[in-house]
């Protein structure tokens, strides 16, 4: 598993992943470098050759790929991860102006990419917490007791009963679970959205409850996340055996402005739909 360099830099950080067939990472390996490629996929197009039978190269590779991504996501879930039930907008347009809005499909190799994404990211913040770099971590706290216990008198509304423990990922993945193809599916996954804490970019590695990972960043989206790039300049600042580019308060202030913005996005993108 590797991740594509920087836009701004002759080469990338490098992240090469070994798994058992568990899932478990047995293996991490950070360089510098850079991707050649010599054959280019969309999503659509790998997940056609996912579909089908022929005994060829991509084919062997996507399948291999697919499986181990279903392993790492299964063994996620069980540790409290939450897969919320909520589509993906697609505007459609027609002679530049919008025709209609649909729901994008989830394809196959959306998942392969989610998974690995998520191993990279993970392995990145525990390799510079590990070696006590300064960083932007990508943080997501528990859910509050008020908005936990708000979240069980609505669900009691529908017959749906909910314990408040410090498993509480489980136990809402649980309730995503139950409510699958009912009436009330988006309602319920959105509430549940809406009662979490807010993700933001912080210099503590204090987890991600939402994912339910212990330490967590943004490293494979620098092209168009700055968190990111931030992290790749760390990795890279690590691998060269330079001093760590950031102080603790620049990388303070980064981490406010970037959560800032984001929230922005998020608000103008849900306005524009």
């Amino acid at each position: 598993m590797t991740c594509a360099p920087c836009a701004r830099d002759r080469t990338g950080s490098l992240l090469r992943l070994d798994f058992d067939f568990s899932g478990n990472i047995t293996g991490a390996a950070f360089s510098p470098g850079t991707i050649l490629v010599d054959r280019r996929l969309t999503y659509t197009c790998a997940d056609s050759v996912l579909g089908g039978t022929a005994e060829n190269d991509p084919y062997q590779v996507l399948q291999e790929m697919f499986r181990l991504a279903m392993i790492l996501k299964n063994k996620r879930m069980k540790k409290g991860r939450l897969d919320l039930n909520l589509p993906e907008e697609k505007l459609i347009f027609e002679q530049g102006k919008i025709k209609s809005i649909a729901i994008a499909p989830r394809l196959k190799s959306h998942m392969i990419i989610e998974e690995f994404m998520l191993s990279a990211n993970e392995a990145v913040s525990r390799h510079l917490t590990r070696e006590g770099v300064p960083t932007l971590h990508r943080v997501h706290e528990k859910i509050s007791g008020q908005s936990a216990a708000s979240l069980k008198q609505f669900l009691a509304r529908l017959g749906i009963k909910i314990k408040v423990t410090d498993e509480m990922g489980t136990e809402l993945q649980s309730v995503i679970q139950s409510v699958a193809g009912k009436d009330y599916d988006q309602v319920v996954n959105l509430v549940i959205l809406k009662s979490l804490m807010q993700a933001y970019y912080g210099i503590s590695p204090l987890g991600h409850f939402g994912l339910a990972f212990k330490d967590y960043t943004h490293f494979t989206s620098p092209i168009r996340r700055y968190p990111d790039l931030v992290v790749h300049r760390c990795l890279k600042a690590l691998l060269a055996g330079k001093e760590p580019p950031y102080s603790v308060a620049r990388l303070e202030y980064m981490g406010e402005i970037s959560s800032d913005k984001e929230r922005i996005a998020q608000r103008a993108e849900r306005d524009m739909v």
